[in-house]
């Protein structure tokens, strides 16, 4: 940052917020957010004050106020509400553009509240530590299948002429949900916007600093969570942690060595779906189902549960390493006990289920635990709401809880026996859809889909891979994080319009796991020699090509794997 002295300027003012939290206010003197730097000029009790040189890698974000007597400025029609997270610990909520968010360079967000001074803000991607969307309770109900599109519809009527009345004391006295469930729908929703970091501040746990420092090295240390490096750093007990949450989100804080197993509630939630959000079920009867939880804070769960067990779920909390112990004790030797099921054989389990209408899972959700009907469910925040914009969200849906398993078991299926692509393939509203996957370079069909849920299907790929399930006319890419088995699978997902209204899907499975050292690539011994000949040489290019599938991405991180030492960036 460098300063020197200069006359103020009479453009428009703003204030900079710096990666480390300081702030710089002042007049813009050729502020753009596409420039590598920028001047803003202090001002001072008689208009001078210091120039200050800024540059934009040390911005995390900047404010723009109103000029005098300017017109104000109105944000597009098609903007999303959210809230962002920047680096200093502030967050803003704001109305930005969905291809602004998706676009990788810096972008404008409008105000979302009326009492607000400053009229757009433009955050950098280097400067955000995390962006949410609410989640209004009345679609949160609704998602959870606590109340209708019908009743939800009904009670924003009514609330459009009393518009003093939360949305929901007018279902509540409409009688279409009780108060216990609202108040635990506000809580839940609650939950979901909390910030772990805020709350272990706020009750004087750990300082601002402890909580930047460990929010830097989850950026560099991707897929830990917070609470896990503040507890492994020393900073605090596992048993306090999960305390404090507990009593914040007025949870039952309890000790699960204390707790017998119920073989009823065990047999009714997946193995995968325990490890996977550790948590481990510990009572089971027609209205509910009670759950222990590690992290309160990791509520997708909680309605991943709700929606396929069509139950109530009570969340109890537990100590993180008993919640783990326990279901290694429990789960672990079921795993060793029962042998996998054979090949497509779940999968048509499913269908036929389907096709019955039975969609709670009952007894087939039982011999399918080791199968894992869960991968990677429809979150809250911004794929929740960007499939609540249309009704193109229904077909996601269509199939109930079926689809989710349906899905989740076809990208298991593909994993087990060792496929390269996916292939989701329609041939029109009245035809089976066929599902085929490429093993050894040769395609194979895995199963036929009714085709009713054709678009269920393909929506629900759309909103595991964070794309717009509304445009259906024009060719998408996204990436689908599945989480299951021995770690997680990375697929790169691809659709394409085909048939009238139809589209024809593919992913390609990409194993998210550490490279493999360059001596076991297979490579001969002469070329083995040529290729670490030119890693050695200290400038030059390494041309790497061939067709698809033929390991080019793999050769190079297995490159970059061994060049990138302690002593060598």
């Amino acid at each position: 940052m460098q300063k020197v002295d200069s006359p103020a300027s009479s453009r428009s003012l703003i204030t900079a917020g710096l990666l480390d939290g300081q702030l710089v206010s002042g007049a813009s003197l050729d502020f753009s957010p596409h420039q590598a730097q920028f001047e803003v000029q202090e001002l001072g009790r008689e208009g001078k004050g210091r120039l200050i040189v800024l540059s934009c890698d040390d911005v995390a974000w900047v404010a723009q106020y109103p000029r005098h007597g300017a017109s104000p400025v109105v944000p597009p029609d098609e903007t999303m509400t959210l809230t962002i997270h920047v680096a200093g610990g502030r967050a803003f909520s704001v109305k930005a553009l969905a291809s602004d968010l998706a676009a990788g360079h810096a972008f404008c967000g409008w105000p979302a509240e009326a009492n607000t001074s400053w009229e757009c803000i433009w955050f950098f991607p280097h400067g955000i530590v995390g962006r949410e969307r609410p989640e209004p309770l009345g679609a949160l109900l609704m998602r959870s299948n606590q109340i209708s599109p019908e009743d939800l519809q009904s009670a924003l009527a009514s609330q459009a002429q009393q518009r003093a009345k939360p949305i929901g004391q007018i279902l509540v006295e409409n009688r279409k949900i009780d108060a216990e469930a609202l108040n635990e729908a506000a809580r839940l929703q609650a939950r979901k916007s909390a910030r772990l970091g805020e709350i272990l501040v706020e009750c004087g746990l750990v300082s601002q600093q402890d909580v930047d420092d460990a929010l830097e090295e989850q950026r560099q240390r991707r897929g830990r969570r917070l609470g896990e490096i503040l507890v492994d750093s020393g900073l605090l007990a596992e048993s306090v942690l999960a305390a404090t949450l507990a009593e914040k989100f007025r949870l039952k804080f309890v000790d699960l060595n204390t707790i017998p197993t119920s073989a009823e509630a065990l047999a009714a939630v997946s193995h995968d779906v325990m490890r996977k959000y550790t948590v481990f079920p510990v009572a089971l009867d027609a209205q509910q189902l009670t759950l222990v939880v590690a992290d309160p804070l990791q509520t997708e769960v909680h309605d991943i549960l709700r929606f396929l067990l069509k139950r109530r779920v009570v969340e109890w909390v537990a100590v993180p390493s008993q919640v783990r112990a326990r279901i290694a004790a429990e789960v672990g030797a079921q795993d060793q006990a029962e042998p996998p099921p054979a090949p497509g054989a779940t999968i048509q389990r499913i269908l036929q289920d389907m096709e019955r209408g039975d969609e709670s899972g009952g007894a087939t959700r039982s011999a399918e635990r080791n199968s894992g009907p869960i991968g990677r469910p429809q979150a809250s925040g911004d794929k929740a709401d960007k499939g609540e914009k249309t009704s193109s969200a229904d077909d996601a849906s269509e199939g109930g809880s079926g689809v989710v398993r349906l899905i989740d078991e076809v990208i298991r299926e593909a994993q087990r026996i060792g496929a390269s692509d996916i292939h989701v393939e329609q041939y029109g509203p009245q035809e089976p859809m066929t599902l085929r996957v490429r093993v050894d370079g040769q395609c194979r069909v895995l199963a036929h889909v009714p085709g009713k849920l054709r678009n269920a299907v393909v929506a629900r790929l759309k909103i595991m891979a964070d794309l717009d399930i509304s445009e259906r006319r024009k060719p998408q890419d996204g990436k689908i994080v599945f989480k299951a088995g021995e770690g997680p699978l990375e697929l790169r997902m691809a659709t394409l319009p085909t048939v009238p209204e139809g589209e024809d899907v593919v992913l390609r499975l990409l194993a998210a796991s550490k490279p493999l050292p360059v001596e076991k690539m297979g490579f001969s011994p002469r070329n083995l020699a040529g290729l670490r000949s030119v890693m050695k040489k200290p400038y030059g290019l390494i041309l790497c090509v061939g067709p698809t599938g033929s390991g080019k991405t793999t050769t190079l991180h297995s490159v970059l794997g061994e060049l990138n030492t302690d002593h060598r960036k």
